[in-house]
């Protein structure tokens, strides 16, 4: 969410961490912002633990005995958030939480009783909050990025006694020992990671966001675009602008494309959707 704000603002973010370790962990999540992909193509979001309103006054909650809900997208732009393999809401990445309808419990949050009204009209009530929450649990609201990757964006720090210095990760392509066959590496990589086939945007400022990456990592120019679309996986080929320059990529676009939406609604600010 910071980061989010810092890239909005066109401003540098610095992350200072107070070791290798965690240097290395929050480059990782700030170079992927997502979790992680599922073997069907499903974009898994990362959460902040903040509770979603339901419209009333309450908030949505979840048996503690159900499968842990994940919000996911979908290669089509579909958010949907999922809980052992049943969608309990869903709707398009650019829809705000709270136009959403949720198959989930509610905790009125007023009252005298303390209760928790279930989907299917029953009502579920308990001597005190303890009693509740060992029932229910919140539902925590995802987060997604205004930028495909961090990399080349922010940068990642660690501390040693009253020094600094700055974490670049380890790649293959970072000391590279022929140039040429890891850049193809480093750039399917980075198609594989940050892009997904669809019929969406095409992954517009392709060759800007690709460029951040790649310095991030290796001392080097970006490649004539001629030789980068020769780089590019199989059966993927650029859309280019006037100038010649690789603008997007036919039949694919960001995996979770949220760059034109606001500050707000990525990071799903419920309170000022």
């Amino acid at each position: 969410m910071v980061a989010n704000r810092a890239v909005r603002a066109g401003e540098q973010l610095l992350v200072v961490t107070p070791s290798p370790s965690a240097a290395a962990w929050a480059g990782q999540v700030l170079a992927v912002p997502y979790d992680r992909v599922l073997e069907t193509g499903h974009t898994v979001l990362y959460t902040v633990p903040d509770l979603i309103p339901d419209g009333t006054g309450g908030v949505f909650v979840r048996s503690q005995s159900s499968p842990t809900p994940t919000w996911q997208v979908s290669p089509e732009s579909t958010k949907r958030l999922v809980s052992g393999g049943e969608v309990l809401a869903e709707g398009s990445l650019s829809t705000p939480l709270t136009e959403l309808s949720f198959v989930l419990p509610r905790f009125p949050g007023d009252g005298d009783q303390i209760r928790v009204s279930r989907p299917d009209g029953r009502t579920d009530t308990f001597d005190s909050v303890a009693e509740c929450t060992e029932e229910y649990v919140g539902v925590s609201r995802p987060v997604g990025s205004v930028w495909p990757t961090f990399r080349g964006l922010v940068t990642v720090s660690y501390r040693d006694g009253h020094r600094l210095y700055a974490h670049r990760p380890d790649t293959q392509w970072s000391q590279s020992t022929a140039p040429a066959t890891d850049l193809q590496t480093a750039i399917q990589t980075f198609v594989s990671t940050y892009t997904v086939q669809s019929t969406g945007t095409g992954a517009t400022q392709f060759n800007q966001v690709l460029d951040g990456w790649l310095h991030d990592q290796i001392d080097c120019q970006m490649p004539p675009e001629a030789m980068l679309a020769l780089r590019l996986p199989a059966r993927i080929s650029p859309r280019t602008g006037p100038a010649g320059d690789i603008t997007a990529l036919n039949g694919r676009d960001w995996r979770v494309p949220m760059g034109g939406c606001s500050l707000d609604r990525v990071n799903a600010r419920t309170d000022a959707l």
